[in-house]
């Protein structure tokens, strides 16, 4: 398939016009540039075109040319591939390609430039050559580069669509109405904005989030609408990238689709739980007491949101402070579901795990009514089943957002949630901007 289009170089200040030819997968640009007198530095290479040919997903990216370092040239063939899962995008906006969010493994260079504080993990966010904060890798070259640059893509296939389609379904329902969304629209949905902005986070599906935003921003032509995106655009920006999740997503692409209709499908009967876990994430200064009381709720909003209908509520037995058979088994019945679903080596790791529901039921009696013959759990013991507990949460979730259960099997090891006991940067989301 030949492509006529035209390609800028923003750090090289030229254009390239003409014919580059799409054989299966991959576009082959041949390049002669001249840089300008003073410029000895190239930032890598970030470059929009505009073509007449349909969408595609950057893959991979190849550059073989000429560089010259320390008075010496060099011929160099560097395979550039991005680190991240989704590898880097492109996404077509009328008649312009544009490439965004390049995320480059510069092992490569480091090899045959003897650069060896080059960073090797950098990303761009370039929208017609607009830089914001841009982390530059700066190279000493000749005044001019001659080589070939080889982009592999992959055709933007129906599932990309699908994903693109449910963002909007689910997350702007009224994005593409007649009427511009209003600040009560807003605020009706930003309980499941903020929650599957974490949930896009964690799964490390944010290029697919930005491709969205992205697009948006450079085809809404209705002014309330793109003042909104770009608002909410930015505050997206500002979250950070957490991993409290034990799946990557490397490990549920292929069902990504239907992982993500189950987040909205099983939002409202997830919401409770949802609230008080991210109350436990957003708030560093809660004491472990509080920590561990907090996830213990989760676990009992959990049981009863989604067992409630398989235990018989005893009114006495409940009413027994000291004794409360009742919360024993709710929480006796979450973890043998977990170990005979999910995992029995997760189980077997931790010796006295079963006897979690006795600590649960022991520590939440004394902090909840201050009972003092109960303060017998130390700070130490509190750190040590709060992970735990932690871990046992995100299975139960997880298995209901009907995650492959293999995938679960092998995530046991309590230290993986520890660091979580100390958050102090989930930003808060701030309504007033949008």
């Amino acid at each position: 398939m030949t492509i006529n289009g035209e390609w800028y170089f923003p750090e090289l200040n030229c254009s390239y016009f003409g014919t580059f030819i799409k054989e299966n997968s991959t576009i082959k640009l041949n390049i002669l540039a001249q840089l300008p007198s003073r410029k000895k530095t190239l930032r890598f290479p970030v470059v929009y075109g505009k073509t007449i040919d349909g969408d595609f997903t950057l893959l991979d990216c190849i550059w073989k040319g000429s560089y010259k370092y320390n008075n010496e040239s060099e011929i160099c063939e560097s395979r550039l591939f991005c680190t991240s899962a989704i590898r880097g995008h492109c996404f077509k906006t009328s008649d312009d390609l544009i490439f965004n969010q390049f995320k480059f493994n510069f092992d490569g260079l480091k090899e045959w430039i003897g650069l060896q504080n080059l960073s090797t993990d950098f990303s761009y966010t370039n929208i017609k050559a607009e830089y914001e904060n841009p982390k530059p890798i700066a190279l000493e070259i000749s005044n001019q580069i001659k080589g070939e640059i080889i982009f592999e893509f992959e055709d933007y296939t129906s599932e990309n669509k699908d994903v693109i389609h449910q963002i909007k379904q689910y997350v702007y329902i009224n994005l593409k109405s007649t009427q511009a969304i209003d600040y009560k629209t807003y605020i009706n949905q930003k309980d499941i904005l903020i929650h599957f902005f974490y949930f896009a986070i964690n799964y490390k599906i944010k290029p697919y989030i930005q491709r969205f935003f992205n697009a948006e921003i450079m085809s809404n032509k209705n002014a309330k609408e793109l003042v909104f995106i770009q608002n909410l655009h930015s505050e997206f920006n500002n979250f950070p990238d957490r991993h409290p999740f034990p799946c990557k997503y490397q490990d549920i692409a292929n069902d990504f689709n239907a992982i993500l209709a189950n987040w909205f499908d099983k939002y409202d009967e997830l919401k409770p739980i949802i609230n008080i876990w991210f109350n436990f994430l957003s708030n560093a200064k809660l004491s472990v007491e509080n920590k561990f009381i907090l996830i213990c709720q989760v676990l009992e909003t959990f049981h009863a949101r989604f067992y409630q209908q398989n235990e018989t509520y005893i009114v006495g037995e409940c009413n027994k402070r000291d004794n409360n058979p009742y919360f024993i088994t709710r929480i006796k019945k979450l973890v043998e579901f977990a170990r005979m679903n999910i995992s029995e080596k997760f189980f077997t790791e931790y010796k006295d795990l079963l006897e979690l529901a006795n600590i649960v039921k022991e520590t939440r009696n004394y902090y909840t009514h201050y009972d003092e013959t109960k303060n017998k759990w130390t700070i130490n013991d509190l750190l040590r089943y709060t992970p735990e507990l932690i871990n046992l949460l995100h299975i139960l979730v997880l298995y209901e957002l009907k995650i492959n259960p293999k995938l679960l099997a092998n995530f046991h090891n309590k230290q993986d949630f520890a660091s979580y006991l100390d958050i102090n940067d989930i930003p808060v989301f701030n309504i007033d901007n949008i």
